[in-house]
């Protein structure tokens, strides 16, 4: 259910950011996300299968930001780097890593 679907973060600190700045994660195909990490675009493969979810390696463009968009494109990345699972809930998607743990929410964009 994932291919085709965009999603933000659910943070409503986040949801304020200008759309330039708001984190972003696209799952283009079975095999491709792409997205908005805060500062940067990103891009890379989508491996779903057996229950997991794993994004990676991810390339981005290299662009510096002031440092709160940094701390925030670092924290997606880190996020993004981490999910071995998700689980979808009514409208959003729960990131999650190796032991289960809640990584990120993100929320479906129509």
């Amino acid at each position: 259910a994932l291919p085709g679907t965009q999603w933000v973060p659910a943070e409503p600190a986040l949801a304020l950011l200008p759309m330039a700045q708001r984190p972003e994660l696209q799952f283009v195909s079975p095999t491709q996300v792409v997205g908005n990490s805060g500062c940067n675009r990103f891009a890379g493969a989508l491996h779903l299968g057996g229950g997991g979810l794993q994004m990676g390696p991810l390339a981005g463009t290299r662009r510096a930001c002031a440092d709160e968009l940094m701390a925030l494109e670092n924290r997606v990345l880190r996020a993004l780097d981490a999910t071995r699972s998700a689980r979808l809930e009514p409208g959003q998607l729960v990131l999650l890593d190796a032991r289960g743990g809640e990584l990120m929410r993100w929320v479906q964009q129509r």
